[in-house]
């Protein structure tokens, strides 16, 4: 057999190896998809629910004008206060943002001051009927990235007098008995864009605090809620894995690559139509053929050629002589004889 024939012959593949080269294919086929699959529908059990808490906080001190009544220059919260003596109030607003995950953050807040008067009804308590609003703190935007919070301290000054003289102002020139405060207020608007989740957090947080104006005692009542927790579903904070579909299509890229260049190897059979003709015969007829190793020669003979096998055996039988196998190439052509004393009667089996 020639060394070209050899390198032929080794390229073609056992049976076992094709299938359990097949079986692996198959295998990184079937689990390719299903890393893609999992990366676009991540399991929830795999992904925490976002989680976001506010915490709100109003300090104050009365500062006082100079008098012989109080040794302090201010007086802290929760006290009634005489209104004569107040020369500023004194506000701290502090506020934090804080979310379970990073997230990046656009948000802004103010300040304003709103006086409200209020008309006593006879029938139905007390109606606003006077609103006039100032800016204390002109809106501030700010933008915070890849975090997971933020915080607002801001202080603000009401001048008490200043006010209090509005309001007494409105009501001298407008006959009114009514009673007023002073409502000041931080709002913080924020817009969370919660990264690697397909979810916002939207939301509007309000401190105010009221200073009651033209009265000769006041108390300062804050009005906020200190703390907040809320929460997002899973349902709401799942995304696509772009790292799992990134890593599962470059498996399936490779995979299909494989395939293609081992679908010859694997749906090529390791024997050709010439070995399972030859296999047949040998299987089906061995008790009538002997094999010889040395090569043939009949130039005294005349030869016939038989069309098929099965013809070599009835002339087998006919003649009671067995029938000869030589190999003429291996793996490429074969004689089957039976020779008399005048013919030899051959089969040609070829690749």
């Amino acid at each position: 057999m020639s060394k070209q024939s050899s390198a032929k012959k080794r390229l073609i593949l056992k049976t076992w190896v094709r299938v359990v080269l097949f079986i692996t294919l198959s295998f990184l086929l079937a689990l390719s998809i299903f890393v893609i699959y999992k990366g676009k529908n991540p399991s929830k059990d795999n992904i925490d629910s976002y989680n976001y808490r506010t915490n709100s906080n109003i300090d104050y001190k009365v500062y006082l004008f100079e008098n012989n009544f109080y040794e302090e220059k201010y007086l802290g919260m929760n006290k009634q206060y005489t209104s004569a003596l107040i020369d500023y109030v004194d506000i701290d607003f502090d506020y934090l943002f804080n979310g379970s995950g990073k997230a990046n953050i656009n948000y802004t807040y103010d300040i304003t001051a709103t006086i409200v008067g209020e008309y006593e009804n006879t029938s139905n308590g007390k109606d606003e009927i006077w609103k006039k609003k100032y800016t204390l703190l002109e809106k501030q935007n700010k933008n915070v990235l890849d975090t997971t919070s933020f915080d607002i301290h801001q202080n603000v000054k009401i001048k008490y007098g200043t006010y209090n003289k509005i309001v007494d102002d409105f009501k001298t020139r407008f006959k009114l008995a009514i009673d007023a405060y002073l409502n000041v207020k931080l709002t913080v608007k924020y817009d969370s864009n919660i990264i690697n989740t397909k979810s916002d957090v939207k939301d509007t947080d309000v401190l105010e605090i009221n200073i009651p104006l033209n009265s000769s005692t006041i108390k300062i009542t804050p009005n906020y809620t200190k703390a907040t927790s809320k929460k997002l579903s899973k349902d709401d904070t799942i995304i696509e894995d772009p790292v799992t579909i990134r890593t599962g299509y470059t498996m399936l890229t490779i995979t299909i690559i494989m395939f293609i260049f081992s679908i010859p190897k694997i749906f090529t059979s390791n024997k050709s139509y010439y070995l399972k003709q030859l296999n047949k015969i040998m299987k089906n007829y061995s008790e009538i053929i002997v094999e010889v190793t040395t090569p043939l020669n009949f130039d005294n003979l005349i030869t016939l050629d038989i069309k098929t096998f099965d013809d070599m055996v009835d002339i087998e039988e006919e003649i009671k002589s067995p029938i000869l196998y030589y190999e003429i190439e291996e793996n490429k052509e074969s004689w089957f004889i039976i020779v008399t004393e005048k013919y030899m009667y051959r089969y040609i089996l070829k690749k």
